[in-house]
């Protein structure tokens, strides 16, 4: 009995059965789905102060009537759209701004704009192209279409712009035409034509903080 006990131990010593360790299981990870980037949605404010609308009205015997228009505001916003980005354009024009070759001039386009009643205009466009973001100065070239809302009269609009961005700093150009017996002005038309020249210049600045701007757009 004491042989095979002996026998038994030398066994277990031979054929290693001292008790495994239970392997620890390894948890399974789960693969990270990168996070989509949120696309840049720049925004800018027009600059009152260093923006401007130049008209150009022609009378008989093909005399020039200049004159200009400040801005009020609104802003210019550039929105993701597929692979691109669409431009929004927001311009208040103030009527009570106005500047003419002469105080008669300007009393006239005052009172047949009916300035007290209608004191500004203001013009949205989209894009109708989608724009790629360019930030180095180079001219971005697009067509804005959209409304005017002139002596209370709403008619569409399409106006082809040139825009620039650089260093937080927008400037966009466009000319177009408008017949203003289109938006029930009262033109003298026999001393001079209803259809006006206007070609805006506009500055804007980049917003960083959509709030302030939020509270400050014209509304």
């Amino acid at each position: 009995m004491v042989k095979l006990l002996a026998l038994l131990i030398a066994a277990c010593f031979l054929l290693g059965c001292t008790a495994r360790p239970t392997a620890t299981p390894q948890p399974t990870l789960t693969p990270t789905i990168p996070a989509t980037p949120i696309p840049k949605q720049p925004l800018y404010q027009i600059d009152t102060q260093a923006s401007i609308v130049d008209y150009l009205g022609t009378g008989a015997f093909n005399i020039q009537f200049p004159g200009t228009f400040s801005l009020k505001g609104n802003q210019i916003a550039l929105v993701p759209e597929g692979d691109g980005y669409r431009v929004k354009v927001d311009v208040v024009m103030d009527g009570n701004s106005v500047t003419a070759v002469n105080d008669l001039v300007k009393g006239a386009l005052y009172n047949n704009l009916e300035v007290p009643k209608y004191p500004t205009a203001r013009v949205l466009l989209d894009s109708v192209e989608l724009i790629k973001l360019d930030d180095s100065g180079g001219e971005i070239k697009f067509t804005g279409s959209g409304t005017i809302d002139l002596h209370g009269v709403v008619r569409n609009i399409s106006i082809p712009l040139t825009m620039t961005i650089k260093d937080g700093t927008l400037h966009a150009t466009g000319e177009t035409k408008l017949d203003l017996l289109d938006h029930n002005v009262n033109v003298p038309t026999a001393i001079m034509s209803s259809t006006i020249t206007f070609k805006a210049n506009i500055t804007a600045l980049e917003v960083t903080d959509r709030a302030v701007a939020a509270t400050t757009a014209t509304p």
